[in-house]
């Protein structure tokens, strides 16, 4: 068995010789000697408890699983699901609920407390749901078999059969911090994939990939990031490790599960020309697209890896996505990205997605969080599907 700390752990006080500690489902506070919490810091990532025995008492451990301070890593969904905070309506009126058995786990990050552009993307989870209804879910009343949707787009039904669960909102109280929100993300989207369910996290600013990534696991990944800025900027956050919506890109290549990251739709003005930063970094301009075109993406992908994707709003057009922070001009149109995400989704193994920088505040009439809505149902139906040889 693995454990970790709870994700939610907070400190209450710190003390010359330790600190006092509680955590969301406990009533009661703990004061913890300065090795325990030091422990505890280190477990943010998940440990075997075989190697935690050589040096930790059993009656010790026992303990901190018994009050919730350590939890089990690999426990079932149902034991994380109380750390997130269900939302209504619901992504296309699915079931809210843990992803035990569906397919498809909608997670809402509603927090940009990492943009350097600006906020109002805290907000996009409640305006993307919203956006998402027509078309809604809906599964026969009988059998209770997902009926899926016609896409006149593709020439194809879709998504028949598959499950979609909204999982709700990773909870933000006073005083949280954007890497406590991160770390909970992360272990939601662990447990998601343990589940065999595709995460589809709504964002949020752009930071967020960086903790869901890190969730998918260990091993080796290629992301595909669309978007009109690199983001290899250097965090503006307090905590260099923690990346800001504008060094996400930076910080990923530094992550050894990292194998590929693609960049596609770079443009505008910018005070020096982009370079990928090391091998398996590839950048496509918006210019250079045309030319490239969705073959010269796919090849940038390894057919090996799983994948996970990054839609940033503002890849597209402005005419198209009005409410984000930071729009460029001459950005793609619908049907370039539906055609790309259909693609990508046929032709190899997506495990996660994510709409991020939608700004809400700015979004009245859901024009362009209805736009992300529809490529994602674009891609979900596509990546559901049998994948192309």
């Amino acid at each position: 068995m693995r454990v970790m700390t709870c994700p939610e752990l907070r400190i209450v006080e710190t003390l010359a010789e330790g600190i006092v500690v509680e955590h969301p489902y406990s009533t009661a506070q703990h004061a913890l000697a300065t090795p325990i919490a030091q422990l505890l810091e280190l477990l943010k990532e998940p440990e075997e408890l075989s190697a935690l025995s050589e040096t930790l008492s059993e009656d010790l451990i026992e303990q901190l699983l018994s009050i919730g301070l350590l939890v089990n890593a690999d426990a079932p969904y149902e034991t994380l699901r109380r750390l997130l905070r269900p939302f209504d309506p619901t992504f296309l009126a699915a079931p809210t609920g843990d992803p035990g058995g569906a397919e498809i786990c909608v997670i809402g990050m509603p927090s940009d407390l990492l943009s350097d552009t600006g906020r109002g993307a805290a907000s996009g989870p409640a305006t993307l749901r919203l956006a998402s209804t027509p078309p809604r879910y809906r599964c026969d009343p009988l059998s209770g078999y997902p009926a899926g949707w016609y896409d006149y787009a593709a020439g194809r039904h879709v998504l028949q059969g598959v499950r979609f669960a909204d999982c709700g909102d990773i909870p933000l109280t006073p005083g949280s911090t954007a890497a406590e929100a991160g770390a909970l993300l992360a272990t939601i989207v662990r447990a998601c994939r343990k589940a065999n369910s595709l995460p589809l996290i709504l964002g949020g600013d752009h930071s967020l990939t960086y903790w869901a990534v890190k969730g998918m696991g260990t091993g080796p990944v290629a992301v595909l990031h669309l978007d009109a800025h690199s983001d290899m900027g250097f965090t503006t956050a307090s905590d260099p490790a923690i990346p800001s919506n504008g060094s996400v890109v930076r910080a990923l290549l530094g992550e050894e599960s990292v194998a590929a990251l693609v960049t596609v739709g770079l443009r505008g003005f910018l005070p020096w020309q982009e370079t990928p930063l090391r091998d398996g970094h590839t950048i496509i301009s918006r210019a250079e697209y045309p030319r490239v075109g969705i073959d010269g993406v796919l090849a940038a992908l390894p057919p090996e890896l799983p994948l996970y994707i990054s839609l940033d709003a503002d890849c597209l057009d402005p005419s198209l996505v009005p409410a984000c922070n930071s729009t460029v001009p001459g950005g793609f149109s619908y049907e370039e990205v539906r055609s790309l995400l259909d693609a990508v989704g046929r032709q190899r193994k997506v495990i996660g997605m994510d709409l991020v920088e939608v700004n809400g505040e700015r979004d009245p009439h859901l024009t362009t969080s209805r736009v992300l809505v529809h490529l994602a149902l674009s891609l979900l139906g596509a990546c559901t599907a049998e994948p192309e040889a």
